[in-house]
């Protein structure tokens, strides 16, 4: 914990001194034109996430479009928030454009380390189109009333199952004489439940067991984005009040409604394969799209990777459906993903303007859509777009997902990141069975509790 304050007091030493030279940097007065931005090299630096390829692919078109020289980094999630802080507080200014995930937006914020954009927005109105994305969106990635960063990929989280299981005669029949009512898309947690039970068996007849579900359980970052996820419809909270107002930061980890939810996500390893404790988000996409589990409850963006020919044994029998919860009628989704923003220690910010612009256009995300198997885009007028529901089927229930997507279910405040960290630690060994689900998330509160009190909030 010392370390870790020690670390964060150095990083916000840093970022004082970056207020000051992030506004004083920022000219808005000058707007790029194509082929205005001869000899300008941009340095963007993305997460390689599901949309990574499909934009590399666009990007010569915006090169020549405009002139510049576009370098485009991939960085796994694990080491790219670290990247991005190091390059804006030591002062390098390496990159011009960030993708930022939704829950490091108040952290962005408060150290400096993007810079607002509302301004552009305002200017280039026409341009951004802001009513073409819902308000939820843009509120996932603002703080404090000012807007980070542009939507560019973001997730719902929605029930991925195998549909010729679902619709297979025999399979109806076996499940209604051993639960005593129909095989449908699980509504509640407890038909996910008997599912997840129902299918642990080898249903594709090859000697090899199969499993009913599948999903995050490696510590670190992957296992806390899924059980929240489970979490969020159990009714649990991380705070006394948030993001409601006023707000009370009274960490709540270990409340009744978190303990159920971390039970019901433990009792699921027996249905799911015996590695699921070291299973990433890839992992638990792979066991889905490969055919050894008949369901998760993921990203929406997974349903276009087990659609993809070049790596599904499904493609076919993608179907997706709404978030299961104790109560279907309160029922909602957990939003997450990417967005594109500006760092504040970018020496070209108006052509890092442009490239945003470009990249979340409809043009372009339509043309990522439709040339690449790929989904996870919000814009209205491609989800809409008969050509993208032509090709994904689960459209609607996309759209329907990110109508009720909670943005906050992982809390987008600057401790974030270090109550993750206790909280991946914890929750993978309440799975692993080193701890009991109550005493997991015992200690995890102690931890938090002190994290909170480090930044201020208690």
């Amino acid at each position: 914990m010392l370390e870790q304050r020690v670390q964060r007091r150095q990083m916000l030493k840093g970022a004082l001194g970056l207020a000051a030279a992030g506004s004083l940097g920022v000219n808005w007065t000058r707007r790029a034109a194509a082929q205005d931005l001869q000899g300008v090299t941009l340095r963007v630096v993305s997460i390689q996430d599901p949309f990574f390829e499909p934009l590399k692919s666009l990007i010569p078109d915006f090169e020549e479009k405009t002139g510049a020289t576009v370098e485009l980094e991939g960085v796994q999630y694990a080491g790219l928030r670290d990247k991005i802080v190091l390059d804006v507080v030591g002062g390098s200014g390496t990159y011009d454009v960030l993708s930022i995930d939704t829950m490091w937006t108040g952290e962005f914020a408060e150290g400096n380390y993007a810079l607002p954009l509302d301004d552009l927005i305002t200017r280039d109105a026409e341009q951004v189109n802001r009513e073409d994305l819902s308000e939820g969106l843009w509120s996932a990635f603002s703080w404090k009333g000012q807007t980070y960063s542009v939507p560019l990929s973001v997730y719902a989280k929605m029930l991925l199952y195998r549909k010729d299981l679902w619709e297979d005669p025999t399979h109806q029949q076996q499940f209604k004489e051993k639960y005593g009512y129909d095989l449908i898309v699980p509504q509640t947690w407890d038909q996910f439940r008997d599912m997840a039970e129902y299918f642990t068996q080898d249903w594709d007849g090859d000697g090899q067991p199969n499993y009913g579900v599948a999903f995050n359980g490696k510590r670190g970052a992957s296992i806390v984005h899924h059980f929240f996820a489970y979490a969020d419809n159990f009714g649990a909270t991380w705070f006394q009040s948030y993001p409601e107002e006023p707000w009370d930061f009274t960490p709540t980890i270990n409340s009744e409604a978190m303990k159920e939810a971390l039970r019901f996500y433990v009792g699921l390893r027996q249905f799911a394969p015996p590695n699921v404790t070291d299973f990433e988000w890839f992992d638990t996409g792979g066991a889905y799209w490969n055919g050894q589990v008949a369901m998760m409850y993921h990203w929406s963006v997974y349903a276009s990777l087990a659609a993809d020919p070049s790596q599904s044994k499904i493609v076919g029998n993608v179907a997706a459906g709404m978030p299961p919860a104790l109560d279907p009628a309160s029922a909602r989704s957990q939003l997450g993903g990417w967005a594109l923003g500006i760092s504040s220690r970018s020496q070209q910010q108006e052509a890092a303007w442009e490239f945003i612009k470009w990249a979340t256009s409809t043009e372009t995300l339509l043309r990522m859509t439709t040339e690449h198997t790929f989904d996870a885009v919000n814009r209205e007028s491609v989800l809409s777009h008969p050509d993208f529901q032509a090709r994904y089927p689960w459209a609607e229930t996309l759209k329907n997902s990110l109508a009720i997507a909670n943005p906050e279910y992982r809390p987008r405040i600057p401790a974030y990141v270090q109550m993750e960290e206790v909280l991946g630690v914890r929750l993978n060994e309440a799975l692993t069975g080193e701890l009991t689900p109550e005493e997991a998330l015992d200690k995890a509160q102690e931890q938090i509790v002190e994290i909170m009190k480090d930044f201020g909030y208690l």
